[in-house]
């Protein structure tokens, strides 16, 4: 029953011919007749419904088989009254002996088991009332065989606009694509029209290319100029630093000659004979030497 929307167990007073169909049951010794109903479908403002009937065997044979069968209604409330219409016709039908002439089921329409209308009349013990409710059933069995009809054809009709509805949206999405190739194409046509705007963009193009390429040239010789500067000025500043520490070792040399002086000074005699102090001679040595030296170190520096 988890498969079904609705169940209705014969005996439910809510819907006609119900409590009807219990009784007749009950007189003819089945149990009571079940009704289960499954939507198939509801949009646009219509709905589909499959009801299953399911009429049990007789209770004092076992052999009896039993009648499940489905058919397709278009709603659930009101159509279940007229499958318990064709329920009742079924019963009367399959159980016609054991219903007497006295009982008020005898006068039922009857269905066979695949829903065709039968009669029984043209016997004296036909009734105005028998023959009515036989001609009854063929009218209902009509009317309802119109409405199954129908509601396959609404079916059909659905299925149709579905199909119609995803073409549709197939259809938009081709246009849309062949709009974008329009306008590409448009685009393309403009150009083609024009070949003079054509050539400018290229020519343009061109020159921005040459552009380009232009001031990547001279940032790179740029590049190579500075690098090169750099080099020189590192070679001159080496330059300068060896000089320096000449000129820084030079001076130490002569502050540590002047501290080692000997105070006491030697007598030496020269080419005449005459005696001279051997630590002025000396002295005049080194101030000859460092008044020229330091001089000639100076002199490149200013040159430099």
């Amino acid at each position: 029953m988890a498969d079904y929307d609705e169940t209705l167990v014969a005996g439910d007073e809510y819907f006609f011919l119900s409590r009807t169909l219990f009784d007749m049951s009950a007189a003819v010794g089945i149990a009571p007749p079940v009704f289960q109903g499954k939507q198939l479908y509801k949009e646009h403002g219509t709905e589909a419904w499959s009801i299953k009937t399911f009429i049990p065997g007789s209770d004092d044979d076992p052999e009896d088989p039993s009648m499940t069968y489905s058919e397709v209604y278009p709603d659930w409330e009101k159509s279940v009254e007229i499958a318990i219409q064709g329920a009742i016709a079924r019963i009367r039908h399959k159980f016609h002996c054991m219903i007497p002439p006295t009982s008020p089921y005898y006068h039922f329409g009857e269905r066979s088991e695949d829903g065709t209308p039968l009669r029984r009349t043209g016997t004296r013990d036909d009734t105005m009332c028998r023959t009515y409710m036989a001609e009854r059933e063929f009218v209902s069995a009509s009317s309802e065989k119109l409405l199954k009809r129908q509601t396959t054809l609404v079916g059909e009709a659905r299925e149709v606009l579905q199909y119609a509805n995803v073409r549709n949206m197939q259809m938009e999405a081709a246009l849309l694509a062949v709009d974008d190739k329009r306008l590409a194409l448009e685009e393309r046509i403009a150009l083609l029209e024009d070949p003079v705007k054509l050539e400018e963009k290229l020519i343009i193009s061109d020159n921005w290319a040459k552009t380009v390429q232009k001031t990547i040239t001279l940032m790179l010789e740029n590049r190579a100029i500075e690098t090169k500067e750099k080099d020189e000025l590192k070679k001159e500043n080496d330059a300068l630093k060896m000089e320096n520490k000449l000129l820084k070792e030079t001076i130490e040399e002569l502050a540590a000659g002047k501290e080692e002086e000997d105070p006491q000074e030697r007598l030496m005699f020269n080419s005449d004979g005459e005696v001279e102090p051997v630590a002025e001679e000396k002295k005049k040595k080194r101030k000859t030497s460092s008044e020229s030296y330091p001089l000639s170190c100076f002199e490149a520096v200013k040159r430099r």
